[in-house]
This record gives C-alpha cells, structure tokens and sequence, in this order.
C-alpha cells in the first residue's frame, strides 16, 4: 500500500495546473480533487480549466450511459451525466443495459461514490448498499464528512420531511436514525406512508420474527402490514439471496414500531454482519435459545388477544 499523501494548499495547487479540465483531474488524482473540495479550495485552483456547464438532454444521457458496462463506472467517469439522469428520474431506465458488480467496499471507493451527492439521505436512497457498507465499517462520518449536517433537534414537522427523502424504513433508519427513532417513539405514522415498506395498514400491526437455512442461528425482527402477510419476508430472503428457515412467526401487537425498536436496542450488540449489504439486512441479530425465548415474552405482553 503506497504512502497516504498529505495534500497542502500549495501542492494542491500545484497539481491542478497539470490538467485542463476538472474532469481530467479528479480521474488521474481523486484523492487531491476531494482534499480541494473539501476545502473549499476546488474553484480556485480549477479556475484556469476549460468548464462547460451544458444541460444533458434525454437521448444524449443514453448514449453516455451506454458506454459503461457499470454504474460504478458512469458515476466515476461521467458524474454529472449520472447526476442529470437521477435528477431527471430516468437514471434506472438507461442503466438497465448494466451489469450487477460484486463491489469491494474499500474506504476510497465509498468516498468516491458519495461525493456527488450533498446529504445523507440523498446518498442513502440512491446507494444504499455503499451507505450501509459504510455505516457497519464505521468509516460513515468519514465518507460523508463533505455533506450538509442533518438537524440534530427533531420535531414533528422536520422528521415527516426528513422521512420524504427515503423510500424505505431500512433506508431511513440507516440514513437518519435520530429522526427514525423520533418517528417511532412519537408515533408519527405520516412519516412511514409513502415507504414501500411503510406504517400497518390494518387495524393492528405485524411484528414478524424468522431465520434463514444459511444462517440458523441469525433472526431477522421486522414489522409489516397485516395485509401484506409474509410478502415483505420474502422479499428479504430474495435480495440477500437467502432461503426461509425452520421458524417463521408474525404476530399482531398493539405497537409492533415501539417493540420492534426495543428489541433492536436490546440486542443491538448481536447485529449480524452480512458481507454485502441488502434491504432490510440491517435487522438480523444472531440469538442465542435464551434471546428467542426473552423475545417471545416480550411479543407475549403486546400481543393482542
């Protein structure tokens, strides 16, 4: 591994003045291109490059997207066509041709992929797998450092708009957990409408509580809706590539939300670390006999009969 350089102004400097274009820079010196946007630093010492600001029309973001085999790769090499497609909602549409990649989350390459984007949330919904490769390596604050700071004091009003930048309760648990905790213990159910896996809309919720045959002894504790029954169990197993195990229980509780995050707390320290992230990953604890038991007595005292 070769010797971490300490960028200053000056070499900063210094090293833009070998490239014409900003794009030419950050591809041959990454890591100098962010110390620069990090310091505020990125405009001044890019102002004798050649910069053309052109709007992206639909056809032309489609011919740029087809260049690349990846999306890795279109966010590297052509961030702003990335960014335009996204912005434009069609960046799933003209990726579509692109092959899935069994990613290496190294500490560059996350901060490589976050830093088009200003805010956690927008990062977290848009690369949720990178977010949460992140957060569980505990290098998030890292990664993230050059991003807006999220509102540390949390009211009704702020965390239903917060809520609004993601689509799911998984994405918005790991983008904005003070916010998704407040949502839960102030009961603020308009936060979770809008979510594909968002507020019961039944009469009761579901907390639901099962393994996989991969791993026996791991169990994921998560809520749906009633009428959803086991659809969102399913859909989990299918993206981490899992097999239903020997136990599968929902049950029908007063407040599946408020158990749901006090058993997460309880056994926080037991997290199960999946070695590529997916949706909902973030809920499996590895348990002992003695956890599923205090589990099951807990769900026993919320129970509705």
């Amino acid at each position: 591994m070769g010797r971490k350089i300490l960028w200053t102004n000056e070499t900063l400097g210094a090293e833009a003045l070998k490239y014409g274009t900003r794009k030419e820079f950050q591809k041959a010196k990454a890591g100098a291109y962010r110390s620069a946007y990090d310091r505020g630093i990125l405009d001044t010492i890019c102002a004798h490059m050649s910069y053309i600001n052109k709007p992206w029309t639909d056809k032309q973001l489609r011919i740029e997207a087809a260049k690349y085999t990846y999306k890795v790769d279109f966010i590297k090499h052509s961030s702003g066509a990335y960014q335009s497609a996204r912005k434009k909602g069609i960046l799933e549409d003209i990726c579509k041709h692109m092959k899935p990649l069994r990613i290496v989350y190294t500490l560059e390459y996350m901060i490589e992929v976050a830093t088009p984007y200003t805010t956690r949330g927008e990062f977290s919904q848009q690369e949720r797998n990178t977010y949460a490769a992140a957060f569980r390596a505990g290098v998030l604050e890292v990664v993230c450092e050059h991003m807006e700071p999220v509102p540390v004091k949390w009211t009704h009003a702020n965390v239903v708009e917060e809520a609004l930048n993601h689509r799911t309760r998984d994405n918005f648990r790991l983008a904005s957990g003070g916010a998704y905790n407040y949502a839960l213990l102030h009961d603020i159910t308009e936060a979770f409408t809008h979510m594909e896996d968002g507020v019961n809309k039944s009469t009761n919720d579901i907390l639901y509580f099962y393994n996989s045959k991969e791993y026996p002894s791991v169990y994921k504790i998560g809520v749906t809706s009633k009428h959803l029954g086991t659809r969102r169990v399913h859909q989990v197993l299918r993206e981490g590539g899992l097999t239903l195990g020997n136990t599968l229980k929902l049950y029908e509780v007063d407040n599946a939300f408020r158990l749901e995050i006090a058993l997460h707390k309880i056994f926080k320290l037991n997290n199960f670390p999946f070695p590529v992230p997916f949706s909902g990953s973030t809920e499996f604890y590895t348990l002992t006999p003695k956890d599923i038991r205090k589990v099951k007595n807990m769900i026993k005292l919320e129970e509705v009969k």
